[in-house]
């Protein structure tokens, strides 16, 4: 018996030899998930979150095999000790050609998972429709929060650009530095190409309706892009925070609101005027089991903290100091004295009082910062508003806000305090533009010292 168990071991340990040496072709491999968009996502993000959860399940071997004819695209592999007991080659497929791109091969059902640096647009939820809504909860999963980046060469002296001023330089309405303060030479534009969904990011907050001026480079790569503005002295362009590179970084204000450098607490809340979500989205009715592990990962802490180490914004809460605010109500200022702010914003559907799918997973993240911190602290909810007729009616709306996000935190997160109301003061988008005042009516969150 035990000689017939021994050998039976030493076959199994012969085959399993067998396995691993063969060669690939002769192995059978699992496509396990594709991920297929966004090349802000795609290029460095999305690698490591795979590898990340990879490593999660106990895979091993894992390696990165970039194709042959394509810079944008790669095939991960590792193998995964199976129930049987042998080895699994299994693999995950990436293309970042840009964010319509992954919708396109969500619709065609050659990508699993939809890689994007914007939200899904009414034209390609209606097209997925068959799937179910990719608007929904379990379907459009923000992963990050990026900045778009204005950069310029190191050695350009100018430190601040409206939203305004940024429009009018890359329509071709100023075409010369010597309009901003500079030398007396032309302008050189440099921008992604019409698939990246941080062309389409910078179009919605940046242009609007305005055309590019036809004499924009166009790259179908974050990182070339920034390479070419680091070496040209009278460049400027556009790149997400973690492809800045070499170049040079400027505040960016919007009409009515402060201008602000992309730091982590600025982008992380988005009161930074370019903030912008980067997004995974997968069919509503998605039911393999490593699609779901894998988003749960990319959600949870662990997958934050790679979110973080790529350079990007990662949603996993810390509390920040913040400095007075000149001309705010004497209860906000006394608050930020005492207190520190939390690295969340609450936002709320357009046109709805109902929370954004952000927001919902904010409220578990809070709920867990707490639970780990046990401070004790004071929490308050501060809530705003966008222009209304009246600043009653202003302050009235700020303050159902920040009562809302109250009543979802009962019972889960303690010692909240009454809300505040603040009204519209210091808004953080314009006013006038109703796809972006919506960001005025956020909640923020502040930790004080019980007293």
């Amino acid at each position: 018996m035990i000689l017939r168990k021994v050998a039976g071991q030493n076959i199994l340990l012969i085959i399993l030899c067998i396995v691993l040496l063969l060669p690939r072709s002769a192995v059978s491999e699992e496509v396990i998930f594709s991920l297929s968009g966004s090349n802000t996502v795609g290029a460095k993000l999305a690698p490591a979150l795979v590898i990340g959860y990879l490593k999660s399940v106990g895979a091993e071997a894992i390696n990165i095999e970039p194709s042959a004819t394509n810079n944008n695209e790669s095939v991960i592999r590792a193998r995964l000790l199976s129930d049987n007991g042998l080895y699994q080659l299994i693999s995950v497929h990436l293309a970042a050609h840009g964010s319509s791109t992954g919708f396109k091969a969500l619709n065609s059902e050659v990508a699993d998972i939809a890689m994007s640096s914007r939200q899904i647009k009414p034209k390609e939820v209606k097209r997925l429709q068959r799937f179910g809504d990719l608007k929904a909860i379990g379907a459009e999963h923000i992963i990050a929060i990026d900045g778009l980046a204005i950069i310029v060469h190191r050695d350009n002296k100018l430190q601040t650009l409206s939203k305004t001023l940024l429009a009018k330089i890359f329509s071709g309405e100023i075409n010369n530095w010597q309009q901003l303060g500079g030398a007396d030479t032309a302008i050189n534009r440099y921008a992604r190409d019409d698939q990246s969904g941080t062309w389409d990011t910078f179009k919605k907050l940046v242009l609007g309706k305005v055309p590019l001026d036809k004499s924009a480079e166009r790259f179908e790569s974050n990182a070339e892009l920034s390479r070419r503005v680091s070496t040209d002295l009278y460049g400027i362009g556009f790149v997400p925070l973690a492809a800045v590179g070499q170049a040079k970084v400027l505040s960016v204000s919007d009409d009515q609101t402060r201008a602000m450098r992309p730091q982590q607490i600025n982008v992380a809340t988005e009161d930074y005027p370019l903030a912008r979500r980067l997004y995974l989205y997968t069919r509503p009715d998605v039911d393999n089991p490593h699609i779901l592990h894998f988003i749960d990962y990319v959600m949870a802490r662990q997958g934050q903290t790679v979110v973080e180490d790529i350079g990007f914004i990662s949603q996993n809460i810390i509390a920040v100091k913040q400095p007075i605010v000149r001309g705010a109500p004497d209860n906000y200022n006394e608050l930020i004295r005492r207190a520190q702010r939390l690295s969340v914003n609450f936002y709320f559907s357009p046109g709805s009082s109902k929370l954004d799918t952000k927001a919902y997973r904010d409220l578990l993240r809070l709920e867990h910062y707490f639970a780990r911190e046990q401070s004790g602290d004071e929490v308050w909810l501060v809530g705003f508003s966008d222009q209304k007729s009246s600043p009653a009616l202003e302050s009235l709306l700020a303050r159902h806000r920040a009562l809302k996000v109250k009543n979802k935190l009962h019972g889960k997160v303690e010692n909240i305090q009454p809300v505040m109301s603040v009204g519209a003061f210091m808004p953080i988008a314009n006013n006038a533009d109703d796809a972006a005042k919506m960001k005025n009516g956020r909640v923020e969150v502040w930790l004080s010292s019980a007293q």
